[in-house]
C-alpha cells in the first residue's frame, strides 16, 4: 500500500475515499428513508376518452438528506382493455414537499386504474439500491366521448310494473280517480275527499285507476370488439332520453345475476357507466356476448320496448341502424 501511495498517491487517494464512502453512503440512505414521506392520489376526476387524466405523486422529506435517486414501480391499465407496467423517476430533496405528476393519455373508456408496486432508493454513489414495498391504488373513471345519434331511434316503452308501485296484480296508482265510496279502516288519510265529506255525514276516500309502470329497458350486449362504438352509443341514448326526462332502467349481468338499474338523471348515467367498467371488466377478445340469451330467459317473451346496443348497433323494434 505504501508503495501504491508512493507511485500513486492520486489512485489511493480515490481507492481510501470509496472504501470510506460506501459505508457513509448505506448510513445516509438507510437514515433518511423511514422519514420520507410519500403519497400517491388522483390529479383529476373523472375524464372523456382521449383526454389526459393524471397521478400525482406527493413527496415529502423533513430529512437535511436529499435522496436524489427513488425510483416508484407501478402498473397501470384500463379494466375493460388491460395494461402495462411502468416507472417512474424523481427526486426526494432535503427539507422540502413536493409532488411529482404522472399524465395518462387515455385512449378508451372505462375505468384507468393506478397500482403502485413497489418504492426502489438508491444511494449517493448509485452502486446499490433498497427496495420497500409500497401499495397505492387509485380509480379514475374515463367517460366514452359524447357524440351523437345518427338517426333517433323508434322506441316503444317496455311495460312492466316499477319497483315503487304498490303490490297489486292490477299495477300501480295513477291520478284518475276510478269511484269514491265510504271510508274503510286503512285507507289513506290522503285519499280523502274532504269537499265530498263536508257536505254530508259520511267520511268519503278516492279510490284511483291502477296501471303498469311504462319505461324504456337498454340492454348493453358488450362485445371486447365491439367495445368503444356501443359504449358510446349507450351514452349517447342514455343522454338523449334524459333529455327528453324519459327515466329508463339498464339491465346488467353480473356473477349475482341480473340487476336492473334505474337511470334518472346524468349523474345516475355517469355512475351506472362506472359499475359496467368494473362488472365487464372480464371481456375478452374473440368471445360472443350471451347477454340477450340470458336476458330472454329472464324476460321470457315480454321484450316489447327494449332497446339493444350491440356490436355498433341500436337495436329496438322495427329499427335497426348501424353506425
Amino acid at each position: 500500500m505504501a508503495a501504491l501511495f508512493y507511485r500513486q498517491p492520486l489512485v489511493t487517494v480515490l481507492i481510501l475515499l470509496m472504501i470510506f464512502m460506501l459505508p457513509f453512503s448505506l448510513f445516509l440512505v438507510k437514515y433518511t428513508i423511514p422519514v420520507i414521506g410519500i403519497k400517491a392520489e388522483s390529479g383529476s376526476g373523472a375524464v372523456t376518452a382521449g383526454a389526459a387524466a393524471g397521478i400525482v405523486i406527493k413527496v415529502s422529506n423533513p430529512s437535511p438528506v436529499p435522496m436524489l435517486n427513488c425510483r416508484l414501480f407501478f402498473e397501470l391499465r384500463n379494466s375493460l382493455r388491460g395494461g402495462y407496467d411502468n416507472e417512474v423517476v424523481f427526486a426526494a430533496e432535503a427539507g422540502k414537499t413536493g409532488e411529482v405528476k404522472i399524465p395518462v393519455l387515455t385512449e378508451y373508456s372505462g375505468m384507468l386504474i393506478f397500482d403502485a408496486k413497489a418504492l426502489e432508493y438508491r444511494d449517493f454513489l448509485d452502486i446499490f439500491s433498497i427496495t420497500v414495498p409500497f401499495k397505492a391504488y387509485i380509480e379514475i373513471p374515463v367517460l366514452p366521448r359524447e357524440t351523437l345519434l345518427k338517426e333517433e331511434p323508434m322506441l316503444k316503452k317496455m311495460t312492466v310494473e316499477s319497483d315503487e308501485s304498490v303490490e297489486s296484480a292490477e299495477g300501480e296508482l295513477t291520478r284518475d280517480v276510478r269511484l269514491v265510496r265510504e271510508y274503510r279502516p286503512g285507507d289513506r288519510l290522503k285519499d280523502v275527499h274532504w269537499k265530498l265529506s263536508a257536505k254530508g255525514d259520511d267520511i268519503l276516500v278516492k279510490e284511483y285507476e291502477r296501471n303498469r309502470d311504462l319505461y324504456y329497458m337498454l340492454l348493453p350486449e358488450l362485445e371486447y370488439e365491439y367495445l368503444e362504438t356501443d359504449l358510446e352509443n349507450l351514452y349517447a341514448l342514455g343522454r338523449l332520453l334524459l333529455s327528453r326526462k324519459e327515466p329508463y332502467r339498464v339491465a346488467l349481468f353480473s356473477e349475482e345475476g341480473l340487476e336492473t338499474v334505474k337511470v334518472e338523471n346524468m349523474e345516475e348515467l355517469k355512475v351506472l357507466l362506472c359499475r359496467m367498467f368494473m362488472v365487464y371488466a372480464g371481456i375478452r377478445p374473440g368471445v360472443p356476448s350471451m347477454i340477450y340469451e340470458q336476458f330472454k330467459r329472464h324476460f321470457n317473451d315480454e321484450t316489447a320496448g327494449l332497446i339493444r346496443i350491440s356490436r355498433g348497433r341500436i337495436i329496438s323494434e322495427g329499427y335497426r341502424e348501424e353506425y
